[in-house]
């Protein structure tokens, strides 16, 4: 069998290129970061087991509920903040001075609701009190912290 210097050194140099790509690049430290961030993006999303159904409307109607119940576990906070709470204000100690106080944000907080009603009926009221007497602070806290799992909020303004 006859071979040829020339074919022999460029199967020489094409296995040494083949066999060097991997350490092609004279920075490892992104190879590296590259791949640690493919390695957590693929780990990071958890999969929803669903029951297999005979249907699809059943199958997609159970992938619907697993998937609501995967996103409370996982964000149930952060998701329940995003609904809205129908607000009734009582102005002072009387029953008799309840109002709506319209729909509001699961997000937004008490002084922003104490700061919107003062302005609104013209009062000078310094906090607001849930309406069983207990006061509202930090002030900070937002509707959906003061009264989590429900979607009305009974405030009453205190002067």
């Amino acid at each position: 069998m006859k071979f040829n210097l020339a074919s022999i050194f460029g199967t020489v140099l094409a296995a040494g290129a083949a066999f060097n790509i991997p350490y092609a690049h004279s920075d490892r430290e992104n190879v590296n970061f590259a791949r640690n961030l493919v390695d957590e993006m693929s780990t990071r999303s958890s999969s929803v087991e669903v029951p297999f159904q005979h249907s699809l409307r059943e199958f997609l109607e159970g992938a619907v509920s697993a998937h609501r119940r995967a996103l409370d576990s996982d964000y149930g906070p952060d998701l329940e903040a995003r609904n809205s709470y129908e607000v009734t204000v009582q102005l002072g100690a009387s029953p008799d001075s309840k109002h709506s106080g319209g729909s509001w944000d699961g997000s937004t907080p008490a002084s922003a609701l104490l700061l919107s009603f003062n302005r609104f009926y013209g009062k000078n009221a310094k906090s607001l009190n849930k309406a069983g007497g207990k006061p509202v602070e930090p002030m900070s806290l937002t509707l959906a912290q003061l009264f989590p799992g429900r979607r009305y909020a009974n405030l009453v303004m205190v002067y």
